[in-house]
């Protein structure tokens, strides 16, 4: 059996923003994307053994291909994985008391 390389290519991007827009008060965003793009390609070529006698025999692949089974086989594989977040914190003080409130979303993307 001949496999070819496989390329795969995986690529990454991110970038995460934070805004200040009044003291104690902070809003993140971030974002992440995930491309993966992968090419498999599979040729079965017939597999032989000598007898004592020099006379060539057709073997079996693994035990999942019949005697003298030849194929190709190709495929492609693509998926792009998003992430989003967007949350926002703000801290404050009654009294003697630190408080600080939390609120935000997460979302994922398969295609």
């Amino acid at each position: 059996m001949e496999a070819a390389p496989s390329p795969v290519i995986i690529t990454f991007i991110c970038r995460t923003t934070c805004f200040h827009p009044l003291k104690n008060w902070n809003i993140y965003a971030n974002v992440g994307l995930r491309l993966i793009d992968q090419v498999q390609r599979q040729n079965l070529n017939k597999v032989y053994e000598h007898n004592v006698a020099g006379e060539a025999l057709e073997l079996a692949y693994g035990g999942e291909y019949a005697v003298g089974q030849t194929g190709a086989m190709q495929y492609w594989t693509k998926a792009n994985h998003l992430t989003t977040s967007l949350y926002s914190d703000y801290s404050f003080s009654f009294d003697e008391h630190q408080f600080k409130v939390m609120a935000g979303v997460n979302t994922e993307k398969i295609q």
